[in-house]
């Protein structure tokens, strides 16, 4: 069991009204074997709830609002009545004051909001090793292979469960030193590049911002690639409005003769479609079938030896054939980080806002037939949110199991789907057992929900949150008695675990190599993976075996051939 000290959680000490204070409360976390099937090896870090006070300065919007009206309608996981009584009660604070719920919110208020915070468990390494598996170190610059589930640095419903603070957790002269280099999302897996510093951390920001490096993503697509190109993009039709071929697009816009004049559509002259080429994008004369019928392995396409720009030496090989696309990106929704790809010209700006170009290109490695996948080789250009996921979307050919974007949780893996099922139905009965301990209502969690990731409802705050605060009861109680995420789930280690089977694990999206400041960084190969490297491991699991491409892939990493 890893126990944090209580002088790393200075953070959550906040002074309420009446004279109370929480004070600085140890955070107890703990790593947890699953253990659900035979020779399971996944672990998973589990923080037990704490309380927590949530603080934010007023935004602009904000002022002149009542504080009830800016929190039933900016915050959305619990109803206005829970609101309303936590104003009156002191949970929530303006500037360090209880106030009424119709309190006008001033420029440069203070909002705080004391809860019993619940965070999502989150996938680590595997046993039998380190908790987070460090691929380099250099003197001011550190690399991790992420595991999926688990988010860079807090955000959302994370916190403790981050990848900075597990490693505070396992090198403590780390803490508070790690500075994020590049973005990864939570549910991909792979390389990440921390930097010990401010200095090293803007140094190879930059680098990255002015695509000075070269970044390469493993994904795993439904369907063989790229085949429904054809019918679900817009391919580029090369050589017939320029007088030489050249590179069609360049950061997702157009180049040479195909620049267009003022663009009034919220597209903004950014390029949409594909063609395939060589590393550098100048076209050649592939076809989609070709490119779906070529046997390369991943160093095919990463060896030193490869053409990758323009300016390489000519007498060198050439590349092998890339599908590249060009298909603008957009942030639809920020607040729940949802995004869009494909054809704005016929919106104006005002609505869609906020379009860019984007460019990525694909390389295929090979198809397996059992589960309808294909491995593919994603080195995007630009550095959109989503992008990968959003151009393979567009491409017809969706990660197999983001289903934010076109794919099934599950896909191919019908060990977690009946294992997410049968989480489900466990924690329905362990909920109509607790209804039935308390006298509460049966039926309180909405369907699907787990403690946390469904805002709570009438029913719950009027069971468990409209309890009156005792007469000699700390606030660090109160909130949690009161708690409606302890009551609808709980807190403990087993229910942490069913949550955390029942839904999504990630998705096979891996960055795999960055190739930036002068160093060359690399992860180890998913547990998903099939295919070869160069020379190395032939074509695994033809039967598509998910179990027996995991034990070839666990050989190849253990011998190094990975890595």
């Amino acid at each position: 069991r890893l126990l944090r000290p209580s002088g790393s959680c200075e953070g959550i000490v906040s002074v309420l009204g009446g004279g109370d204070a929480i004070a600085a409360v140890p955070v107890d976390a703990e790593i947890v074997s699953l253990s659900r099937r035979p020779g399971d090896i996944r672990r998973i870090r589990i923080v037990r709830p704490y309380p927590h006070s949530f603080r934010t300065f007023a935004k602009g919007r904000w002022v002149g609002r009542t504080v009830l009206d800016v929190y039933t309608a900016e915050f959305g996981s619990y109803p206005e009545s829970y609101y309303r009584r936590s104003i009156v009660e002191g949970r929530i604070l303006v500037s360090g004051r209880r106030v009424s719920p119709q309190h006008v919110i001033r420029s440069g208020d203070e909002l705080t909001h004391t809860v019993h915070r619940h965070e999502p468990a989150a996938a680590v390494a595997p046993a039998s090793g380190p908790v987070i598996v460090i691929t380099s170190e250099k003197d001011d610059v550190i690399s991790v292979d992420k595991p999926s589930t688990l988010p860079v640095h807090p955000c959302g419903g994370y916190h403790h469960n981050s990848l900075f603070e597990v490693m505070g957790d396992i090198l403590p002269r780390l803490r508070g030193s790690l500075h994020t280099v590049h973005r990864l999302d939570r549910l991909t897996s792979g390389l990440t590049i921390v930097a010990k510093n401010k200095v090293a951390a803007s140094r190879l920001a930059k680098e990255i911002s002015d695509r000075r490096c070269e970044k390469y993503y493993l994904a795993r697509v439904r369907g063989r690639f790229p085949l429904e190109a054809d019918a679900k993009g817009k391919r580029v039709v090369v050589g017939t409005d320029v007088d030489v071929p050249c590179v069609p697009c360049v950061l997702g816009e157009w180049t040479g003769d195909r620049k267009k004049g003022e663009d009034k559509s919220a597209m903004k002259g950014a390029a949409l479609g594909f063609w395939i080429g060589n590393a550098s994008g100048e076209p050649s004369d592939v076809s989609l079938a070709d490119l779906a019928g070529s046997n390369l392995g991943i160093d095919d396409y990463l060896s030193p030896d490869t053409v990758v720009d323009s300016t390489a030496d000519p007498s060198a090989p050439p590349s092998p054939p890339w599908l590249h696309l060009a298909c603008p990106c957009r942030i639809a929704e920020h607040k729940r980080g949802v995004c869009e790809a494909g054809d704005f010209s016929s919106r104006v700006p005002s609505e869609a806002p906020g379009v860019r170009p984007a460019q990525t290109s694909f390389a295929f490695l090979c198809y397996d037939a059992a589960t309808d996948t294909s491995m593919v080789l994603c080195r995007p250009q630009t550095g959109r949110t989503h992008q990968i996921r959003l151009h393979l979307q567009h491409l017809g050919h969706s990660i197999a199991n983001d289903h934010n974007y076109g794919g099934t949780a599950f896909h191919g893996d019908p060990e977690a789907a009946a294992e997410a099922a049968a989480a489900e139905k466990e924690m329905d009965a362990l909920d109509r057992a607790a209804a039935a301990d308390s006298g509460r209502e049966v039926g309180c969690r909405p369907v699907g929900a787990t403690s946390t990731d469904g805002p709570a409802t009438e029913t719950e705050v009027g069971t468990a949150g409209a309890l009156p605060r005792g007469d000699n009861e700390s606030m660090v109680e109160f909130v949690q008695r009161t708690c409606v995420w302890c009551a609808r789930g709980g807190g403990d280690r087993e229910r942490a675990v069913l949550e955390f089977l029942s839904r999504s694990r990630g998705c096979w999206l891996h960055c795999y190599m960055y190739k930036v400041g002068g160093g060359v960084y690399r992860a180890g190969l998913p547990e998903w993976f099939f295919g070869r490297k160069k020379g190395g491991v032939g074509t695994v699991a033809a039967n598509g075996n998910l179990a027996a491409q995991r034990k070839v892939v666990s050989k190849v990493i253990a011998s190094g051939e990975g890595l």
